[in-house]
């Protein structure tokens, strides 16, 4: 868990009336639960699509409604919620994927749950499949003030003419870099994709990585990575949270390539490779020596 998350979860908590109950108010960025059940999974992902497709937003458990209460948690039973099984739900039943996070926090001898959802860089994550009546296929929602509901017209046109502008953007890059170097001198491969830096940016120009290229814009092994990690950083140790915020980044193709040892064998072992650009992701956890 982040001190980003820590810090604006407690801002929450500590506001209170003269009775202890939490003043705070559900809201388009924030959700309250009283306590966290896999059963009611669907429920709860109906809600980060919502927030995937907005802003982004907290599911809080261990907080009663009417009036709004902290009765916290078993943070025991909560840290042994899996991670795998809710990822692989999300994956099921939308899609572009959802990115999220799980996490406690502590205020006043009580536990307090949250998952959060980032803002998709992709929208709009829509529904694939069909769960009971809590979410249906095709359908896409949106988080309003203190509810979850299907997406407006307004919202959706919005999303549509972000989509348009970052299209019209990529093509003004586009053009950009080619008027640079000169007609004569771009590189397009079959789909027409230029190849460039890797991003996983959604602004990003898709690239595609040839095999000549993968030493050059991903050097290190897993091995070097560590080496070179421990060698910059005074409390760095090759620990959980190390192998934790490593699993974070290697989704990002600014980061990470992973490739087959053999690539003409599909059932050849895999192997990571990781890019300069990642330290500066570690330089926000570690402290230089």
């Amino acid at each position: 868990m982040t001190v980003e998350h820590e810090k604006k979860i407690l801002n929450i908590l500590r506001k209170k009336d003269k009775a202890g109950n939490i003043i705070a108010r559900e809201s388009e960025k924030v959700e309250f639960k009283k306590n966290f059940n896999f059963l009611n999974i669907a429920e709860y992902s109906r809600d980060m699509a919502a927030f995937a497709n907005n802003v982004g937003g907290y599911i809080l458990f261990g907080i009663k409604d009417s009036p709004r209460k902290l009765v916290g948690i078993n943070h025991n039973k909560f840290n042994e919620v899996s991670q795998e099984k809710i990822t692989s739900f999300l994956l099921e039943y939308f899609n572009p994927e959802i990115k999220w996070e799980i996490g406690l926090v502590q205020y006043d001898k009580i536990y307090i749950g949250f998952i959060y959802t980032h803002e998709a860089e992709s929208k709009p994550i829509i529904c694939k499949k069909n769960k009971g009546n809590i979410i249906k296929n095709g359908e896409i929602y949106y988080r309003y003030r203190a509810q979850t509901r299907n997406i407006q017209y307004a919202e959706l046109k919005k999303i549509i003419d972000q989509i348009r502008e970052v299209e019209k953007q990529n093509w003004v890059r586009v053009i950009n870099e080619i008027a640079k170097i000169g007609p004569e001198n771009a590189v397009i491969n079959k789909k027409s994709k230029i190849e460039m830096r890797p991003s996983s940016s959604l602004k990003a120009l898709q690239v595609r990585v040839e095999e000549k290229d993968i030493k050059k814009l991903y050097p290190w092994d897993y091995k070097r990575l560590t080496a070179v990690l421990r060698k910059r950083y005074k409390d760095f140790k090759q620990n959980q949270r190390y192998h934790e915020l490593r699993k974070k980044l290697k989704p990002k193709k600014e980061f990470c390539f992973t490739r087959r040892l053999d690539p003409d064998n599909p059932k050849s072992p895999q192997k990571d490779f990781y890019s300069k650009e990642i330290i500066k992701e570690f330089d926000k956890f570690y402290t230089l020596k």
